[in-house]
């Protein structure tokens, strides 16, 4: 039964994460969403534990809290993830690595906590969010595109590792949608001024994009509608865009991506 199952959200504080653990709240589950240690979100409508995805120790202390309290764990979103955009040339390889710390070794540390647990049960659920981003290729936002690469071929590799013992491993793939995450983006610090008019145009068209995107329950009714199947597929684009980019990216030949990603983000030069 749905209702008896409990559910860990990391980065559910706010946004996708946080509508993510309200909706299946309310559709009867025992849901546990994170915050970060230094937060302090207030009364969310479920139980809220502190975690940093970039620290073993704080991973293991959330696991074990959790299972203090539920004794199980059903379904794993992991929803938890930083931006950064940066020419890559302008980009450091601190601001890569630290990218990819949070976005995905952050989830596999979660990932490496959770499947003991899942396989001792004989079942679970793992959801990663990804993003279209991962598939298509972003100007300006190639190192968070790398990340979300990476999430696609572990989430694959992973699904057929542990489906023997009764473990489903999907990933949901939002486009733009409209939450805090493009006000608070990482920036490359060592900016260059050959790209300025490129840096200007892209943040303009990020902000068009998150004002036209979809809404967080948008993307968090996927995120329900997964953990209701009995065989979810590997892959769920979440909105209308990551849909149609979804399709482009599949159908057209790379040499009409490339022309539609420098007209929305790349000025004529």
């Amino acid at each position: 039964m749905i209702a008896e199952r409990v559910v860990l959200v990391t980065g559910a504080s706010s946004g996708i994460g946080l509508e993510t653990a309200r909706l299946l709240t309310q559709e009867g589950l025992r849901v546990f969403g994170t915050s970060l240690p230094h937060e302090e979100p207030g009364e969310l409508g479920f139980e809220i534990l502190k975690l940093d995805v970039n620290s073993d120790e704080s991973v293991s202390a959330c696991l074990e809290g959790l299972l203090d309290q539920a004794g199980r764990l059903d379904v794993l979103v992991n929803n938890a993830g930083i931006g950064l955009v940066g020419m890559v040339e302008e980009t450091s390889l601190a601001e890569c690595k630290a990218v990819f710390e949070t976005n995905y070794f952050g989830v596999v540390r979660m990932i490496r906590a959770v499947l003991p647990v899942m396989r001792e049960q004989g079942s679970g659920l793992i959801i990663n969010t990804s993003s279209v981003a991962g598939n298509i290729g972003v100007p300006y936002e190639a190192h968070y595109c790398a990340t979300k690469v990476a999430i696609e071929g572990l989430t694959r590799a992973l699904r057929c590792e542990v489906a023997s013992f009764g473990i489903k491993v999907v990933v949901v793939a939002p486009g733009y949608v409209r939450t805090n995450f493009y006000n608070v983006l990482r920036q490359a610090t060592e900016q260059l001024e050959a790209y300025d008019e490129v840096r200007e145009r892209a943040l303009e068209s990020f902000n068009e994009s998150a004002r036209a995107g979809s809404d967080a329950p948008t993307i968090a009714r996927v995120v329900v509608n997964i953990v209701r199947s009995k065989s979810p597929r590997l892959r769920y684009w979440a909105g209308s865009d990551a849909r149609l980019y979804g399709w482009v990216e599949k159908l057209a030949p790379a040499f009409l991506t490339d022309r539609i990603m420098r007209k929305k983000f790349v000025p004529d030069q």
